[in-house]
């Protein structure tokens, strides 16, 4: 446990980028319901304020979750920018609608992992513990 932040440091710390409230909360509960360390952003522009955040406090980001369609900063825009700052964390998308030039452009920016929604926690989770167990040093 870090005294500072009162955060447990054997963690993974995820941070999640959905727009949609009760998706978002939904999302969080199941992962601290499974011992995960997790950050809420209601957009793209959030989430990039609280990603450095967490990373200036010594906690940085493990996993960013993230939808596409968001408001402020979308999804594709979000991951630009902290690919731009060199931030290699693994990252899982979340969409309803997508195509291929989506997904190709996602993996252009090294972002090979999305879920279709709906999407059931169980698969959700196998997901997060999946690109959880690589990270060797979070950026």
């Amino acid at each position: 446990m870090n005294r500072e932040t009162g955060m447990d440091t054997h963690r993974k710390h995820i941070l999640i980028a959905e727009d949609d409230v009760h998706l978002g909360k939904t999302l969080a509960f199941i992962l601290k319901a499974n011992k995960y360390t997790v950050t809420l952003a209601g957009d793209g522009r959030e989430a990039l304020l609280l990603s450095e955040r967490s990373r200036r406090e010594g906690r940085p980001v493990d996993l960013l979750v993230c939808d596409i369609n968001m408001p402020m900063v979308n999804g594709l825009e979000l991951i630009a920018h902290l690919r731009m700052l060199k931030r290699t964390m693994p990252i899982c998308v979340m969409t309803a609608a997508y195509t291929d030039a989506i997904i190709a452009r996602l993996q252009q920016m090294e972002c090979s992992h999305f879920l279709v929604k709906p999407f059931s926690q169980e698969i959700f989770l196998k997901m997060v513990a999946s690109l959880t167990t690589v990270v060797d040093a979070p950026a």
